[in-house]
């Protein structure tokens, strides 16, 4: 199941926004990068969608969504329940293809019942979200919906990825526990196979976790650091939940990582099950600077005389570019960040630049100013390099005005 287009009004900062997640060939998009400031709303969309498809606030819900892999014959078994919860029939439903069925819900297509709720049996309707200030999550279910639950004890977090992994010994006893956890080792070093990590994991005791250092050495969860820490249980709880046919929801998947993990965490994600639609929040350039511009938009606050409205902007159709983008471009032409240096570094490039003038170019204070930023910034640095060459040509310009006068 996925979600091609959502219709928002009247939900928190939204008066009214339509995210349309279609890309230009009309395919549903896999990958979704929700960003803005602090405000706009992206936190608010994820737990409206959440809300919606859990059955709650299902008075707002205008939304369309795909679901696949789902044969003609299937769907018309459904097709009581269609009756009683939409006010639809069955054969009006559109087919894209033989197992992809598009289905409209908007305000007045309902009954009282949740008009989702049919899907759980078709395709499964998946959430995973991760909390912060260094709270930990432990997995459980509800109904026909996973769930992860948080818990504040950090110190559980080691405990909790070991219990998750014996539920699958249990599970699977047709397969001898020994091949369990191989599977289950295997599977969460190849999510985390592009993260680069300096450990990876090699098994599971019945109250530790064995892990292997870049030189062979045998070190425990105590021992990596905290980072590591939150991508192997990240890892392990995304695995046990064996998400497919499903929408995960994540809310600033970068939260306490170093910028290189912020480039990879999309693909720990997309790497999950399959045909899945994942839909991120994130602050971080990197995280933007790793997909498409048409699976990045961006919520925009417009500063209007009738107060401040948030508009929806997809980047591939505002023209933009993201994939691969250094972190700077990405915060000046997608974030529309003003000053990307601190406010003191700043002010002293804006004296400076005033001061580099036929006039002004030679005096101390314009020399003192150089050598200050040159001391702080490197002579590598863009805006020192274009300092220098700019000296170069006031000086040659000085020349020419010499030679005239003489």
């Amino acid at each position: 199941m996925k979600i091609r287009k959502l219709h928002i009004e009247k939900y928190k900062v939204f008066d009214e926004a339509i995210f349309d997640f279609v890309d230009k060939e009309g395919k549903t998009l896999d990958t979704i990068v929700l960003a803005g400031v602090n405000g706009c709303g992206k936190t608010s969309v994820l737990e409206y969608i959440k809300n919606v498809l859990d059955g709650f606030d299902i008075h707002k819900l205008n939304i369309e969504i795909e679901i696949s892999h789902v044969t003609k014959s299937e769907m018309l078994s459904k097709s009581t329940l269609f009756k009683d919860v939409l006010a639809t029939d069955i054969s009006n439903l559109p087919q894209i293809s033989s197992n992809l069925f598009l289905l409209k819900i908007g305000k007045n297509t309902f009954h009282q019942k949740n008009p989702l709720a049919f899907t759980s049996s078709l395709t499964g309707i998946y959430f995973t979200t991760y909390p912060t200030e260094k709270k930990i999550v432990e997995l459980g279910t509800l109904g026909n919906k996973i769930l992860l639950l948080h818990i504040s004890n950090q110190d559980n977090m080691e405990e909790s990825m070991i219990k998750s992994v014996l539920k699958e010994v249990f599970k699977n006893k047709h397969i001898s526990p020994q091949q369990t956890i191989e599977n289950a080792v295997q599977k969460v070093n190849y999510l985390l196979s592009d993260f680069k990590l300096n450990t990876r994991l090699v098994d599971f005791e019945s109250e530790r976790m064995i892990f292997e250092s870049l030189n062979g050495e045998k070190i425990y969860f105590d021992d990596l650091s905290n980072g590591e820490k939150q991508l192997y249980f990240r890892a392990i709880s995304l695995y046990q939940l064996n998400i497919n046919e499903g929408i995960i929801l994540v809310d600033e998947p970068e939260d306490s990582m170093h910028p290189t993990w912020q480039k990879a965490i999309i693909s720990l994600y997309q790497k999950i099950g399959t045909n899945n639609q994942v839909i991120v929040a994130t602050h971080s350039p990197h995280v933007m600077a790793s997909v498409k511009p048409e699976s990045l938009f961006l919520l925009h606050i417009d500063e209007k005389e009738n107060g401040r409205k948030v508009q929806v902007l997809n980047m591939a159709k505002e023209g933009k570019h993201s994939k691969g983008l250094e972190p700077n471009r990405i915060l000046k032409e997608i974030m529309e960040v003003e000053m990307l240096r601190d406010f003191e570094t700043q002010q002293a490039i804006d004296e400076l630049t005033k001061l580099l003038n036929i006039q002004d170019f030679e005096k101390e204070e314009t020399t003192n100013l150089i050598a200050q930023l040159t001391t702080d910034l490197g002579r590598q640095d863009p805006f020192i390099l274009k300092v220098n060459h700019q000296i170069l040509m006031l000086n040659r310009q000085k020349e020419k005005l010499n030679h005239a006068t003489y």
